[in-house]
C-alpha cells in the first residue's frame, strides 16, 4: 500500500491544477488506501480536499458515504450523519441509522434501519447474491462486526421498536 500512496502523491505532484481530473483522482484514491489502512485522520483530510461537485459526477454518490465512514471511525457522528444525508446509497442509510442509535436517537435510527431494509430488498431482487450491509464501525453482537447481515438489521430495528415502546 505504501507503493501506492507514492503513486498517488507522485501524480499529486507532477499535477499543477488541483482541480484535474488526475489531481482529484489521485487524491480520492489515497483517501481510500489511508481509510482501509484505518489512517483515519490522514484519509478525511483527502476527502476534504477532493472537489465535490467535479468529482461527484463521475463517483456518484459514494464519495459522502465514504467521508461519512471515516468521520463515523472518528468519532464525529454528527459530520457522518450529514454526509450520509447527502446519499441515498443503501448502506449510506444504515450507517446513518446506526450514528443516530449511537446518540441515542431512536426514532430516528429505526426510520433509517426501515429505509435500509425496504432498499435491501429491493436491491436484492435485483442482485440476488446481496448479503450485508458494510457497517462504518464494527457492530458488536453480529455474526461479522464489519458485515451486517438483512435479518441482523432486521432484528436489531425490532428491539430498537420494542424498547422504544415502553
Amino acid at each position: 500500500m505504501t507503493k501506492r500512496i507514492e503513486l498517488f502523491n507522485e501524480v499529486m505532484r507532477l499535477e499543477n491544477d488541483t482541480s484535474s481530473r488526475n489531481y482529484q483522482d489521485a487524491l480520492l484514491r489515497r483517501a481510500r488506501v489511508y481509510a482501509v489502512q484505518k489512517k483515519y485522520d490522514l484519509a478525511l483530510a483527502d476527502y476534504d480536499g477532493i472537489d465535490y461537485v467535479t468529482t461527484q459526477c463521475r463517483y456518484s454518490e459514494s464519495l459522502y458515504g465514504e467521508r461519512g465512514d471515516v468521520k463515523f471511525a472518528l468519532g464525529d457522528l454528527h459530520g457522518a450523519i450529514a454526509d450520509y444525508s447527502e446519499t441515498t446509497v443503501y448502506s449510506a442509510r444504515y450507517n446513518r441509522g446506526f450514528a443516530y442509535e449511537k446518540l441515542g436517537e431512536t426514532e430516528k435510527a429505526v426510520a433509517d434501519y426501515t429505509v435500509a431494509i425496504e432498499n435491501a430488498i429491493e436491491f436484492k431482487k435485483r442482485f440476488p447474491t446481496w448479503r450485508r450491509f458494510a457497517s462504518a464501525v464494527p457492530r458488536e453482537g453480529c455474526a461479522d462486526p464489519h458485515l451486517i447481515t438483512l435479518d441482523e438489521l432486521k432484528e436489531i430495528r425490532d428491539r430498537l421498536l420494542a424498547e422504544e415502546s415502553f
